[in-house]
């Protein structure tokens, strides 16, 4: 079969482009997950424990406001992480949803429910508790409020 150079050409810049997609970083899907918060005595551990045992550094300052045993269900892109003995983390973009415990049936916060922003939310239900929580385990306080 004998294929001339203009055919080559075009079939050359047609695949171009798709080379060059695949080149490119996937997007970071977004995900739920749920699970119960632990930390560390080590400073900067704090994590999500999922249903099937895996554990998660939570990034970023998007969460601060949870304390341990909370139940929680988070908003946000799972990151490679190693540091706390685990290698996966969370880059926290929201709490949805902090129940009781792992049965789900006493709610204590819903971003549809309670309106405004999660940190608006700490602030009036749970500063002194976060406080307490945070120096404990040498987090650095919320950003201030704008």
């Amino acid at each position: 079969m004998k294929i001339n150079k203009r055919a080559l050409t075009v079939l050359m810049l047609a695949a171009l482009p798709t080379g060059l997609l695949a080149t490119l970083p996937a997007r970071a899907a977004n995900v739920n997950l749920e699970g119960v918060v632990t930390s560390s005595s080590e400073p900067g551990c704090t994590m999500v424990r999922d249903r099937q045992g895996n554990s998660f550094v939570l990034e970023g300052s998007n969460w601060y406001g949870v304390v341990d045993n909370d139940y929680v269900r988070l908003e946000g892109t799972i990151v490679p992480d190693s540091r706390c003995g685990v290698t996966s983390g969370i880059q926290v973009a929201n709490v949805s949803t902090i129940w009781r415990d792992d049965s789900r049936k006493v709610v204590v916060y819903e971003r549809s429910r309670d309106h405004g922003s999660f940190m608006d939310w700490v602030r009036a239900h749970r500063e002194h508790e976060w406080r307490e929580w945070e120096q404990k385990h040498n987090i650095p306080p919320p950003p201030p409020q704008p």
